[in-house]
């Protein structure tokens, strides 16, 4: 590898070892500078999941721009995604936080994942259309939806929704009469839109056409609200930053 000379001199084959040596050395260290850069911009990093059914974000965007205006170096990606698939894609790790509907809790709470309240909303609401003649109500109650057929979320995607309206008509002496299931939100309006038949229970900040052939009603007694949901993570503190962030800046502007 050496020839011994006056001084030490590297053979050809120990030129070609050197050469090559080197510049696997060299790769290796921008290997790892790469991988330095790439994991410091995965920490500064969030991927923020919503439903596609929302009706507006409101609710939290203001509360998003603040937080963005404070954490410059922050990368955000927002993904809307099915509400049905939402929880599992945080619990995946897919997703570092959720906005969803409150009647997702009791899922939340057996898997184990934190959430708080973001907004609230004083009332569930029923959506009829013109075709009804509720339509031309000035108010409705739970007992006058008895004798209506309701179009509502896939069971077997939606069963906290489900519970939520069994729940509800049980209190009220009556169980629903279901006329359609939807696979989302907009799939049910779009069917009450174009059919005129048939009532849907919702909240103030599901998708509703904007259409004036609808009409929707508060229905007292009832609350639903819009939450926040989160795994912890001490690879990520970003996460738990952000979180604690718009809940306080939320709490601060009170938005209801």
């Amino acid at each position: 590898m050496f020839e011994r000379k006056k001084s030490l001199e590297l053979t050809p084959a120990g030129n070609l070892l050197y050469k090559e040596w080197f510049n696997m050395i060299r790769n290796i260290e921008l290997s790892i500078d790469k991988a330095y850069l790439l994991y410091e911009k995965q920490q500064n990093s969030l991927v923020i999941g919503e439903p596609d059914s929302m009706r507006s974000d409101n609710d939290y965007a203001p509360a998003i721009h603040q937080f963005q205006k404070k954490y410059t170096n922050v990368n955000f990606r927002f993904e809307e995604v099915l509400l049905a698939d939402l929880i599992n894609k945080l619990d995946e790790g897919e997703l570092d936080a959720i906005f969803t509907i409150s009647y997702e809790i009791p899922t939340l709470n057996e898997m184990g994942i934190n959430w708080e309240d973001v907004a609230l909303s004083p009332y569930i609401t029923v959506t009829v259309h013109e075709n009804n003649p509720l339509f031309y109500k000035d108010h409705i109650t739970f007992t006058d939806l008895k004798d209506e057929g309701f179009i509502v979320l896939s069971p077997a995607l939606y069963p906290n929704y489900i519970n939520l309206l069994y729940s509800l008509c049980k209190q009220n002496g009556f169980e629903p009469r279901i006329i359609m299931h939807a696979p989302n939100t907009r799939s049910m309006i779009t069917t009450l839109l174009r059919t005129g038949v048939g009532v849907i229970m919702a909240n103030r900040f599901i998708y509703d056409a904007g259409s004036p052939k609808l009409k929707h009603f508060n229905i007292e007694n009832t609350e639903s609200g819009l939450i926040i949901a989160w795994r912890d993570n001490p690879n990520k503190p970003i996460i738990n930053t952000f979180v604690q962030e718009i809940l306080t800046f939320n709490k601060q502007k009170n938005f209801k």
